[in-house]
């Protein structure tokens, strides 16, 4: 193969494209590529037959093949239990990213006698089209109205988050990214959460509320329960490059967290 690979599933079983793991890569893995895309339409009677057209990506499949030095044939099939998720971790030189994924059909022999080595092919099909880089991004807002810069974990009675603080999130993936919020109020009332054009509320606020935003999911929980009620806007994202995520009006300490999405590995 062209570049160095070791594919990590699950943590449990690495194939590589050396002799120095479980398993050795015979072929070049398929399907860590762009995934392919399917177009969609809807006819609609208020367009008077017309169709409103769109595509988006398919599900992906990944297709390995490799051979198991000193394991038998029932080894082979018991590594990877059939219908069961799995983390297929790939690195390819310094980038390490991962998807998931399920074997959803039985492994192909690619060479099958009583004396040989199982050399096999396996694919997994991913609900999702797209690979997340396997490092989650952290950052903290931490300006107070003080001027000056505290922990988040400093006693809050030296200092308070100002409003319209901001952190500056970096996307260097393919997709704009979806993000955590972790909020914790000092005070009552109402505030916004703003990435460019996008703008999500948070209203009825109290005093200790533990808050967070996951535009992921597209969930809002407050102290621990579902909140839509509480929620106004829409869920933003951080587009490709990266933008300011800004808090206006909130007062309390904040984090966010996020992850990047390529198209492929």
């Amino acid at each position: 193969m062209k570049h160095p690979l070791t594919i990590d599933i699950s943590g449990r079983v690495r194939i590589t494209s050396n002799s120095g793991g479980d398993c050795i890569l015979t072929a070049a893995p398929d399907g860590l590529s762009s995934p392919a895309s399917e177009l969609r339409y809807q006819e609609n009677a208020l367009l008077a037959g017309g169709s409103i057209g769109g595509s988006r990506a398919m599900m992906r499949r990944i297709t390995l093949q490799f051979v198991l030095p000193g394991r038998t044939w029932h080894e082979a099939s018991s590594l990877f239990p059939l219908g069961r998720m799995e983390r297929i971790t790939v690195k390819r030189g310094g980038t390490v990213r991962y998807i998931h994924g399920y074997r959803d059909g039985p492994l192909v022999p690619i060479e099958q006698s009583a004396n040989s080595t199982p050399h096999v092919q396996v694919s997994f099909l991913c609900g999702t089209s797209y690979f997340v880089r396997d490092v989650l991004h952290r950052h903290e807002f931490m300006h107070v109205e003080s001027g000056l810069e505290y922990p988040k974990e400093y006693p809050i009675s030296y200092g308070q988050l100002a409003s319209n603080d901001r952190v500056f999130c970096t996307n260097a993936g393919d997709y704009p990214a979806p993000f955590e919020l972790d909020l914790r109020s000092s005070a009552n009332g109402a505030m916004s959460v703003i990435v460019g054009t996008q703008r999500a509320d948070i209203v009825g606020i109290s005093v200790g509320d533990s808050i967070t935003l996951n535009t992921d999911t597209r969930m809002l929980w407050v102290n621990g329960k579902k909140r839509f009620d509480m929620f106004r806007g829409v869920f933003p994202l951080i587009p490709v490059g990266g933008a300011d995520v800004v808090l206006d009006r909130f007062v309390g300490t904040a984090q966010i967290a996020y992850s990047e999405i390529f198209e492929g590995v």
